[in-house]
């Protein structure tokens, strides 16, 4: 278990990166106290993982993106010209409300055509 550990998560050009192996270390703690436990438990229902770092965004970018920050974009914030959001941005925004949107209404995320 410990070698697949290393072996995943070790950049072997750059092992002794201090900045690499923090985020590493960083990955591994969400890893494994968020993502595997949450990909067991949704085993058969519908899930996604939000990994969008917005422009505007005010902390450090090592800090990765933090739980629940997807709700900026399924409430239309960054349709709201004067904060700052990329046009990619305002258009994520407004594919994520209608998956939301569909979800809500028809039981099924996609986008229906």
């Amino acid at each position: 278990g410990l070698e697949a550990v290393v072996l995943q998560y070790t950049d072997w050009l750059d092992e002794n990166n201090g900045k690499k192996n923090r985020d590493a270390l960083d990955d591994i703690v969400g890893d494994h106290n968020v993502i595997c436990p949450l990909a067991y438990f949704a085993r058969g229902v519908y899930v996604y993982l939000f990994d969008h770092r917005a422009s505007n965004i005010a902390w450090p970018e090592w800090m990765g993106v933090i739980h629940g920050y997807e709700i900026e974009f399924v409430f239309g914030l960054p349709l709201e010209k004067r904060l700052n959001y990329t046009q990619e941005e305002e258009k994520l925004s407004r594919r994520m409300m209608k998956y939301w949107a569909n979800f809500a209404r028809t039981g099924y995320g996609n986008v229906v055509q």
